[in-house]
C-alpha cells in the first residue's frame, strides 16, 4: 500500500499534523457502512481531535454504484479550503443520509443548497481523480481506515483508545 495523498484541495485535514495519531478515512457520503462506521467511531474521533491527539484526514470515494451516486454529487459540494464547516456538513448529512437518499440525482444540487446552505465547489472530474489516486494507493473500497499507517477496510473497525 502507497502512502495516501493528504493535499488540501481534496482532503478535509482536522486537527494538527503533528497530533500523536493520523487517521484518514476514506468514505462516500451515501454509503450505509460508512454511516455505520461514523456512528460507532465519531464521539472517539471528536474527543481526540479536541484534546489534540489526533489529525484527522477525511478523502472521498467517487463510484458510479448506484447506491453511491448521490453521495457522489453531494461531494461536489465540499469546500476543502473551510475544513471545520465542511466537516460540520458531512457530519450532518451522514446523520440526516436516510433523508438524503431518498433524493433522485437530479434532486441532489436544490436538496443539499436548501437544506444545508452549501455551493458548488468541485467538479466531477476532481472528484474521480481524487478516487484514482486512492485506488492508487491501494484503497479498494470503503470505508477505508488508516490509522497510523495501519490499514482497517471494514465498517467493523472500531478505533482504539487516543
Amino acid at each position: 500500500m502507497k502512502e495516501i495523498s493528504m493535499d488540501s484541495h481534496d482532503t478535509l485535514n482536522l486537527g494538527s499534523p503533528s497530533a500523536p495519531h493520523q487517521l484518514t478515512v476514506v468514505m462516500n457520503l451515501s454509503c450505509r457502512y460508512c454511516k455505520k462506521w461514523w456512528s460507532r467511531n465519531l464521539a472517539d474521533v471528536e474527543q481526540a481531535l479536541r484534546s489534540g491527539n489526533l489529525g484527522l484526514h477525511i478523502k472521498f470515494w467517487t463510484k458510479d454504484k448506484s447506491a453511491l451516486r448521490i453521495g457522489n454529487i453531494a461531494h461536489q459540494f465540499i469546500d476543502f479550503s473551510q475544513p471545520e464547516i465542511a466537516f460540520g456538513f458531512v457530519k450532518a448529512l451522514i446523520n440526516a443520509q436516510n433523508n438524503f437518499k431518498r433524493c433522485s440525482v437530479e434532486q441532489v444540487p436544490e436538496y443539499l443548497e436548501d437544506n444545508y446552505g452549501v455551493t458548488l465547489h468541485n467538479s466531477k472530474q476532481a472528484t474521480e481523480a481524487t478516487t484514482l489516486a486512492l485506488q492508487e494507493a491501494g484503497v479498494r473500497g470503503i470505508p477505508t481506515i488508516v490509522l497510523d499507517g495501519t490499514w482497517h477496510d471494514s465498517f467493523h473497525y472500531r478505533l482504539p483508545a487516543l
